[in-house]
């Protein structure tokens, strides 16, 4: 049990060094991706095409979160 405690005190330790680094517009932004990715775990029926579907919400995400970059990168140079 103790080497989890260590674990989650280096945890806690590296996200307080990581707010302190990060801007709090990232943090807002990360959090509705973070609500899908953790939706697509926890709301998805057991059965044997769960890890599918979960893998495709969460690669879903990654094309919507590159598309949107690309889009603002496009806006920001041309």
């Amino acid at each position: 049990m103790s080497t989890v405690n260590r674990f989650m005190a280096g945890l806690l330790v590296w996200l307080l060094i990581s707010a302190g680094l990060i801007s709090w517009q990232a943090h807002l932004g990360s959090l509705p991706a973070c609500g899908v990715v953790t939706s697509a775990y926890a709301c998805v029926p057991r059965g044997p095409r769960r890890g599918m579907i979960q893998a495709a919400a969460c690669l879903g995400l990654l094309v919507l979160l590159v598309l949107l970059t690309v889009g603002k990168v496009t806006e920001l140079t041309g």
